[in-house]
């Protein structure tokens, strides 16, 4: 039950973060960051458990209670430390990349059933020029995969502080 509410907690900040990003930038409503935050890291989130479930059956059995009881129980590791934060450095960065690949071709995939299509209006205000240009640019895939990568990057930082704030006030 812990480890489910701090997922809940964490994929609640991860969605906030991530909506500002994708209303800043892409120049979208706030309800709409908001769905296409929520739609893309639950998306992630329910692949990520899966690969967690399959990753946890191949192991072998040692690796595999460990990685039980850190994950499920917040233990502490019993192998080589050496070991562990080769194995925690590759996995993270593997992590990352992956959810930002997952996240990228969720959002296209989106936009694709969606038909989101940028409306172009008549104003001739400048500001309202400068607005429509950058709501015009976001549609491109360039700038999509830029602001995904900025927004998993503030994402993952939010997480990583409070993951260390976690593990400071449980020891």
């Amino acid at each position: 039950m812990r480890v489910l509410v701090f997922q809940i907690l964490l994929l609640l900040v991860v969605i906030a973060l991530e909506a500002m990003v994708l209303q800043q930038k892409l120049g979208i409503s706030e309800r709409g960051s908001v769905q296409f935050s929520t739609v893309l890291n639950l998306f992630s989130t329910i692949v990520g458990w899966l690969v967690f479930l399959v990753v946890e059956l191949v192991v072998p059995e040692r690796w595999r209670l460990e990685i039980i009881d850190y994950v499920l129980f917040n233990g502490v590791f019993q192998l080589d430390p050496q070991t562990i934060s080769t194995v925690a450095v590759v996995c993270m960065l593997l992590i990352c990349i992956t959810t930002f690949f997952m996240e990228t071709q969720a959002l296209n995939l989106l936009l694709l059933v969606l038909r989101t299509q940028p409306q172009v209006r008549k104003d001739t205000n400048q500001v309202q020029i400068n607005r429509m240009s950058r709501y015009q640019a976001s549609w491109t895939d360039q700038y999509r995969m830029n602001t995904l990568l900025i927004a998993n990057a503030c994402s993952y930082g939010a997480v990583l502080v409070i993951l260390f704030l976690r593990q400071v006030f449980m020891t």
